[in-house]
């Protein structure tokens, strides 16, 4: 008895573990309208912007944000 309950309050952390660290990883929307370059196709809109930080070299950043949510 004392090793199933063992397993279970194992699981019960794990899974408090994982629940913890998904809520973690969400992050909010940045703001779109700074980015310089917009394209959007309807099924996903891709956000970026690019500079030239020194001869030679391109800096790229951006987002990529799909209008649609998932419906269980």
């Amino acid at each position: 008895m004392d090793l199933v309950m063992r397993c279970l309050r194992t699981a019960m952390h794990v899974f408090c573990a994982v629940v913890l660290a998904a809520c973690g990883l969400a992050k909010p929307l940045p703001p779109f309208e700074e980015y310089a370059h917009q394209l959007s196709d309807g099924t996903v809109a891709l956000y970026w912007n690019c500079s030239r930080p020194s001869a030679g070299t391109v800096r790229m950043g951006g987002w990529a944000n799909s209008p649609f949510r998932l419906r269980p």
